[in-house]
């Protein structure tokens, strides 16, 4: 029993540190949603039995995987270089790439 709670309430606070931690908007509120998760599963576990499920157990496993690369996803991604604006054909002569162009209207409009 104490263990469970141990496991739950080392999720929550690593995926709130790890939120403070890191700069990436996006891999933070993968952080959060990770912290929520688990503070979700608790409180839907105690009014059913969800922890009997296998898919919302499979789901929180793979949140807490995922919580745990996090912050090597962060460093991979400070060492990857930019994409450029400009992409590079063939030839070594530098294309400009062209923005999607607006829908063509029906014939009502």
């Amino acid at each position: 029993f104490m263990l469970f709670w141990n496991v739950i309430g080392s999720a929550v606070v690593l995926g709130l540190v790890t939120f403070r931690r890191l700069r990436d908007g996006y891999l933070r509120s993968l952080a959060l949603l990770v912290a929520g998760v688990a503070l979700m599963q608790v409180f839907f576990s105690y009014g059913d039995l969800g922890l009997t499920y296998s898919r919302s157990m499979i789901f929180l496993g793979c949140m807490l995987g995922m919580l745990a690369v996090l912050p090597r996803l962060a460093e991979e991604a400070l060492e990857a270089p930019p994409e450029p604006d400009v992409a590079a054909n063939t030839e070594g002569r530098r294309v400009r790439r062209h923005r999607a162009t607006a829908p063509a209207r029906g014939l009502s409009g």
